[in-house]
């Protein structure tokens, strides 16, 4: 395989928020998981981004599903190309 055939594919893992005393003081709106980076080279993850948003962007995890890019992208990119495609925006959750 030459380096050109190199390509990397994302999916979203969910996880349900299971700390009462962080839903309660957060709200229950909310979605955890991680964003798994894959080459199609390995058989595992490269890399893995957390993140906890907005139940109301559920579209984003069929979204990071389908995304296949050249280079690894960073959250960041990813972020900012979900807004790009879609038009949404994503509510990241924010340490008070």
């Amino acid at each position: 395989m030459e380096a050109t055939d190199l390509k990397y594919e994302y999916w979203f893992v969910g996880y349900g928020i299971v700390n009462p005393e962080w839903v309660e003081n957060n709200g229950s709106g909310w979605r955890a998981g991680r964003i798994e980076v894959n080459d199609n080279i390995r058989e595992y993850a490269v890399d893995e981004y957390s993140v906890l948003f907005k139940k109301d962007n559920a579209h984003f995890e069929d979204w990071c599903d389908e995304l296949i890019s050249k280079d690894q992208l960073s959250l960041e990119e990813i972020l900012e190309m979900y807004k790009r495609q879609t038009g949404r925006e994503i509510e990241l959750w924010q340490p008070s």
